[in-house]
């Protein structure tokens, strides 16, 4: 079945009457405005105020005419001691009322039948803007925070990286000013293939003719004497030690 609307309406109507402007009104500062616990004081018990919430108050007229200076004094007056005191109106204010409002700090905001809410004066313009930046600090806190959730593997692969080379840098302290020529770039490679030699019988070190001749070449060429006499280094070894010391080098630039 089809439902009836209005052809003056071109929305659905929300806000039958003023139990309604009131739950809208409790509802736009909890979820506009962030004030936790704003919640509807409910007829008679008020005292000229019909939302509470942690620091602020606001009073509802659901009425078709504007607001006048006396009721934003008495909504003023009732809200003593809250950070923030909020008037929704359906109609509007007069001047009279706006020119208080804007003096006394009265954050005032206007609502229609379809549950649209607005600010229409300074103080309730600069409630939203202070929302706003909490959302935007909030949402970059989170982020900092996620950020560093994620850098914290990379900051910890950095120290060990950083451990590394100081290992590697004492072992090859003897060899510094020599020239970076092939037979010193293999002579680093084997030095550095330590890391990932493979052990044999023995405490020797399987390996391949072809690179223990390559690392032979180096040492014979370049080191002078002897390092704790001769070291066989496998080629799978030598090529894992080439290939992490690019990824070494690429990580620390």
């Amino acid at each position: 079945m089809s439902q009836f609307r209005s052809s003056r309406h071109h929305r659905e109507i929300l806000l039958a009457d003023w139990r309604d402007a009131e739950e809208l009104a409790a509802w736009y500062m909890r979820e506009d405005l962030g004030l936790n616990g704003a919640r509807i004081t409910g007829a008679g018990n008020d005292g000229g105020i019909d939302v509470v919430a942690d620091g602020a108050v606001a009073q509802v007229k659901h009425v078709n005419a504007p607001v006048g200076a006396p009721l934003v004094q008495a909504a003023l007056g009732a809200g003593h001691g809250r950070d923030s005191v909020m008037f929704f109106a359906l109609s509007g204010y007069t001047r009279q009322a706006g020119d208080f409002a804007g003096r006394a700090g009265v954050c005032l905001f206007q609502y229609d039948i379809y549950g649209e809410v607005r600010a229409v004066n300074e103080p309730a313009r600069q409630m939203i803007a202070n929302r706003k930046k909490a959302d935007v600090v909030s949402i970059q806190d989170v982020r900092l925070n996620e950020l560093r959730a994620k850098a914290a593997p990379a900051l910890r692969r950095v120290e060990t990286v950083r451990g590394q080379v100081a290992a590697l840098a004492r072992k090859l302290e003897g060899t510094a000013g020599l020239e970076t020529d092939n037979p010193t770039l293999a002579f680093i490679l084997g030095e550095y293939a330590t890391f990932f030699a493979e052990p044999g019988g023995y405490g020797a070190v399987r390996g391949y003719d072809e690179a223990v001749r390559v690392i032979g070449t180096a040492r014979a060429e370049q080191v002078q004497g002897s390092r704790g006499g001769s070291e066989r280094y496998s080629k799978d070894a030598v090529e894992a030690g080439f290939a992490a010391l690019i990824k070494l080098h690429g990580e620390l630039e």
